[in-house]
């Protein structure tokens, strides 16, 4: 009976060190893939860039920073966009990215001014990350510093799925940009 309860306890001891490890080595794990290299780039987002969506999903699972911006200010969602990536901007959207930002570049003088995800899946046309992050309530009003809302950007590349699905979620068809301009006064129309 004393051996049974030496060897209940032995592996109880075992499992509780072994979930320490594993513990220790995903913080490690962490801190290593999140550091910035170059132009701020983390794993994730060279990942991402890369379309490489095992490694996403590796750390994603080990709890990678999923909304650090690079240098210039664009984050691991916004490149997937960008690069035209949806199973990645699907994946990120799942694990919880953000949709919405503070809109502050990562860095004083970073170049790119602000904009979002959606405005940028509008910009590359992307029907489908269009639809994926309005799934995850991504504002379609939402604009950019010069004031451009992913309406406007869809009419001006004559994106008429796009203009029409964005307006589906409440996109104001009224709303001005910088430039006075509204959404049915683009060129693209």
């Amino acid at each position: 009976m004393i051996l049974l309860l030496e060897q209940t306890e032995t592996k109880d001891h075992v499992k509780q060190q072994t979930k320490d490890h594993d513990t220790r080595l995903q913080s490690l794990l962490k801190k290593l893939f999140d550091e910035p290299q170059n132009e701020g780039a983390t794993c994730l987002y060279v990942s991402c860039q890369e379309n490489q969506l095992a490694c996403v999903e590796f750390l994603v699972a080990i709890k990678a920073d999923l909304n650090r911006p690079t240098d210039r200010g664009f984050t691991p969602v916004e490149i997937a966009v960008l690069k035209g990536n949806e199973d990645i901007v699907e994946h990120l959207l799942q694990a919880g990215a953000a949709i919405k930002r503070a809109g502050e570049p990562a860095q004083k003088g970073a170049s790119r001014p602000r904009t979002t995800p959606l405005l940028l899946a509008a910009q590359q046309k992307s029907l489908n990350a269009v639809k994926l992050l309005l799934k995850a309530n991504a504002d379609p009003n939402e604009v950019s510093q010069k004031g451009c809302s992913p309406l406007i950007k869809a009419c001006q590349k004559n994106c008429i799925d796009i203009a029409a699905t964005l307006m589906d979620h409440g996109a104001l068809v009224d709303h001005a940009a910088a430039d006075g301009a509204t959404s049915l006064q683009q060129p693209g129309l």
